[in-house]
């Protein structure tokens, strides 16, 4: 298994966190393939490209070492609850089939969040989704849990920062680690790619091991 494809990400109170892709949104100047195939894939209609997440996960944990307890995943605008034809449930639940690493898809519930929520600076974003994130912990466990979140993109990581929260109330000694499958682009922030791949031809995923 090869270890150069995850790059760390920093997210504030993580233990570890990492992406392997930078996403281009539909209103950026860049595009490439692998974000149309993205976009599809939170639509349903890629499955290799599901499999190639639950590889670069696998990539994750083996490179942090990690000795996991629990995977849970962040929840769709359109959630009050994991959804099991949820592309991202599917992903989590192919890593647990994998690892043995149990998914616990029924810990977190929240209100539906309105799409406007994902406009606006980094701190006004923060505070509407601050508190929405509700855990049910089985038992009000306090043992000790090392959590792997996954999302399949990462923005401003306030929604990453949410989930956090919830499961450090639920449990204070919970350590947390995170992965995003792709990373998207701000103009402000990151260095403009050199090699954006404009052609009409799709990306070719490897099929999971």
């Amino acid at each position: 298994m090869t270890m150069n494809r995850v790059r760390a990400l920093n997210i504030a109170s993580y233990r570890k966190a990492g992406t392997s892709f930078t996403y281009y949104p539909k209103k950026s100047d860049l595009h490439d393939n692998f974000s149309r195939d993205l976009l599809d894939m939170k639509s349903g209609l890629r499955p290799e490209l599901e499999s190639l997440f639950v590889l670069r996960l696998l990539e994750f944990i083996v490179l942090n070492n990690l000795n996991l307890t629990g995977i849970v995943r962040i929840l769709g605008h359109d959630e009050m609850y994991a959804e099991a034809n949820h592309p991202l449930h599917r992903v989590a639940m192919q890593l647990a089939n994998k690892t043995g690493i149990p998914f616990h898809y029924d810990w977190f519930t929240k209100p539906l969040t309105p799409k406007t929520a994902s406009l606006g600076s980094r701190a006004e974003r923060f505070a509407h989704i601050h508190g929405t994130y509700s855990v049910a912990l089985p038992h009000h466990s306090t043992e000790p849990m090392r959590i792997l979140v996954i999302d399949d993109v990462v923005t401003s990581r306030t929604t990453a920062q949410e989930v956090h929260r919830a499961l450090r109330e639920a449990n204070p000694n919970v350590e947390c680690y995170f992965f995003a499958l792709a990373e998207s682009y701000h103009r402000n922030t990151m260095a403009r790619p050199q090699n954006i791949v404009r052609t009409p031809d799709r990306y070719h995923y490897p099929h999971a091991a």
